[in-house]
């Protein structure tokens, strides 16, 4: 680590969230005490250009005649209140991945059948997109990063490990390389990493209170 040429540029952190979801980045070519994890910003909606929020809906929304499905803060509406047959609201990206769900596959208006690792692949894909297309990785198709994607805790360790295992499979549907350069920590660890390295930067409060 003494040279840049031999650490990934950036660490992006994927965070699925039941109701949103949001992706941080920090600059690895600069030292440890001065990264800083910064947001990729979004549009409150579909016709919105200003990005403005660090949240994004953890939601598709699928129509009839194509498979491609709006996501994120392109979809408008909530789950069940689609205006008519030919449109699928499918929400809760965080939750579809999880062993012994109720939650299995789902049919289109098309009529065509995503599983939940096709699903969470498509909301992945759009993540990747407006990751893409926001500075500073705009115009580089090569985003030279490790990824971080987080994984709720689960009360036994082979549920854990069947939802990293989906979650990876869905990652690589995605266009992610799944190998060294991602990570699927559970959501302790990383808040554990945290305060680890908000403690030795000297900074000894969390939303206004000490630790």
């Amino acid at each position: 680590q003494q040279s840049a040429s031999l650490v990934k540029h950036w660490t992006m952190g994927i965070d699925f969230g039941t109701s949103k979801s949001a992706v941080y980045y920090t600059d690895n070519w600069v030292p440890v005490e001065e990264r800083s994890p910064r947001p990729i910003t979004w549009p409150v909606g579909p016709s919105a250009t200003d990005r403005t929020v660090t949240t994004t809906r953890s939601a598709l929304m699928f129509r009839g005649g194509s498979d491609a499905p709006l996501c994120g803060h392109e979809v408008l509406v909530e789950a069940g209140a689609e205006a008519s047959d030919n449109e699928l609201v499918v929400d809760a990206m965080k939750t579809r991945l999880r062993p012994h769900t109720t939650q299995g596959d789902v049919v289109l208006p098309s009529g065509k059948q995503e599983t939940p690792v096709n699903l969470v692949a498509h909301f992945m894909r759009y993540l990747l997109d407006e990751v893409r297309g926001s500075e500073p990785f705009r115009g580089n198709p090569d985003l030279d990063a490790r990824y971080v994607l987080t994984l709720p805790v689960m009360p036994q360790r082979e549920d854990f490990l069947s939802q990293r295992d989906s979650t990876l499979r869905a990652a690589a549907m995605a266009g992610l390389r799944v190998g060294d350069d991602l990570l699927t920590p559970s959501e302790p660890e990383c808040a554990a990493l945290d305060l680890m390295h908000s403690l030795r930067c000297g900074d000894y409060s969390f939303g206004g209170q000490p630790y």
